[in-house]
This record gives C-alpha cells, sequence and structure tokens, in this order.
C-alpha cells in the first residue's frame, strides 16, 4: 500500500509507545531536537545508558517495519489511548471509529438508536448493559 510521508509523520513524531517514555521524556526529545523516529536514528548516544538506547533503538526499528506492514495493532497495544488518535492518518484506511451519543439518563434505557445497533453489531443486551 502506497503511503504519502505526511500521512505518516504525525505517528513518527510520538515516541509515547516506547516503553518507559511518557508526554514529558517525548518533550525532552522534541526540546533537543528529536522530533521523529528518523532523528533518534541520526543522535547516536543520546541516551546515557547502552541498555536504553538500544531499547530505543529496537522499538523504533520495529516501528518502521509495523508501519511498513501497515499494522496499527502493534501501536495501539504500546500507545495510551489518550495518544491512540495519533494513528488515524496513517491507517485511516483499516481503523473504525464509533462515536456513540449519550442521552446522560439511566444507563439502561433502551431507545430505538441501540436497538438498532445492537442488531447491526449483533450484541445481546446482557453484553450491552
Amino acid at each position: 500500500m502506497k503511503r504519502a510521508g505526511s500521512e505518516s509523520r504525525m505517528l513518527k513524531n510520538t515516541f509515547c509507545h516506547v516503553p518507559g517514555v511518557g508526554p514529558l521524556k517525548e518533550k525532552r526529545f522534541w526540546d533537543s531536537g528529536i522530533y521523529a523516529w528518523d532523528d533518534l536514528r541520526e543522535t547516536p548516544g543520546y541516551c546515557s545508558s547502552g541498555r536504553k538506547i538500544k531499547c530505543l533503538t529496537q522499538v523504533i526499528d520495529r516501528s518502521f517495519e509495523e508501519l511498513e506492514r501497515n499494522n496499527p495493532k502493534f501501536f495501539a497495544e504500546y500507545l495510551p489511548s489518550n495518544q491512540q488518535w495519533r494513528l488515524f492518518p496513517s491507517f485511516r484506511s483499516s481503523l473504525a471509529y464509533l462515536d456513540i451519543e449519550t442521552t446522560g439518563l439511566d444507563f439502561r434505557r433502551i431507545d430505538n438508536d441501540d436497538r438498532s445497533l445492537r442488531r447491526a453489531l449483533r450484541i445481546p443486551l446482557r453484553q450491552w448493559l
């Protein structure tokens, strides 16, 4: 599948899927000029610990492979749920989003839209509630 560079740029600019890297450490990468996976590859010895840099480079190498394979599951497994929006541009053709509007009323209230959705998804009522 052909992928334009700009489509995967958002995903390639995150390091939050690397074990031990959260938003603060990611910001430190960006502040030091490492904005994307390629930048990290071009900055040997960025981390002082050899073990840390080995882990980082292994995850980044695997990230390139999984992106090339068009595998959003790899990133969804490691990205925190509040960061998974970053997957959309790279995998828009293989992702589905379901936006369920709620009424704010009793969660057991079932209206026609809920019934239609359950029928379409073939979800039994006891699993829905």
